[in-house]
């Protein structure tokens, strides 16, 4: 009987070996990403498996002689949403976005950066209205001093309310008032909209915002941070700016709800 024990406990593991081994795996988009950092839902399994692009495991003695941040990530997960494996390739826009976020929600706190004010949560609607309100108004009619002044009492309004509340869904709200919000960080300063990019995405993931503006969001923190935009979104006094890849750029536009550009 023990031998056959034996052969039983051998069939066993070998059968649990051969379903992890064969486990289906899916790869996180971009946007899936930045949502689970955003709701603090990436969770790492604690035997996490490292690929290169060629698929290879990588041991722990490559990661001393391979500089991994110059490279970007993907994440598998299980069908219980947990990042069992990360393949390293290639760099894109994506990562150079996911990195700028991460870096601005690390070393980066609104709050010391805004004299926060108290504001009673009844009022909410009525001041992101007023907020919305002034931002249009001052863009079509006011000077360049009227549209800073404006945008910096605008800026105060907005931090301070999600400094004490956290960010807002529409439905909870009334009116433009995550239009406001967005509009307020779209038009602070790079620090800003790269903190708040997550918060921002999620609410276009929920349907309170097109995801047109968050190309108009992705593109001004790529030019922010010294890089060409994606989507085409951005133009200056002088005309059009640089677009990374713009062969590419009407694919790219279709992901984000936008027309061809050409």
């Amino acid at each position: 009987m023990r031998p056959i024990k034996i052969l039983l406990v051998f069939l066993l593991l070998f059968s649990i070996d051969a379903c992890k081994r064969n486990e289906k795996l899916t790869l996180l988009t971009h946007d899936e990403v930045i949502v689970k950092i955003t709701n603090k839902e990436l969770y790492f399994d604690k035997k996490i498996v490292y690929r290169d692009s060629n698929y290879n495991i990588l041991k722990k003695s490559n990661f001393k002689t391979v500089d991994t941040s110059y490279l970007g990530k993907d994440f598998f997960v299980d069908d219980q949403e947990m990042v069992k494996e990360i393949r390293f390739r290639p760099l894109n826009f994506r990562d150079r976005i996911l990195k700028i976020h991460r870096r601005a929600k690390k070393y980066y706190d609104p709050s010391k950066d805004f004299s926060i004010i108290d504001i009673d949560s009844t009022k909410i609607d009525s001041i992101l209205a007023d907020v919305y309100k002034t931002d249009q108004e001052v863009r079509n009619t006011g000077s360049t001093e009227e549209i800073r002044s404006t945008d910096k009492k605008n800026r105060i309004f907005v931090v301070s309310i999600l400094h004490k509340y956290g960010f807002p869904k529409q439905e909870n709200l009334k009116g433009n008032s995550i239009w406001a919000i967005f509009l307020t960080i779209q038009h602070a300063s790079p620090e800003l909209r790269a903190y708040y990019y997550g918060d921002l995405l999620c609410s276009a993931i929920h349907g309170d915002l097109p995801l047109q503006a968050i190309a108009l969001l992705e593109d001004r923190i790529l030019r922010d941070y010294g890089y060409d935009q994606v989507y085409g979104t951005q133009r200056s006094s002088i005309g059009d700016l640089p677009i990374e890849d713009s062969t590419k750029v009407n694919e790219r536009r279709k992901e984000r709800g936008l027309d061809p550009l050409f």
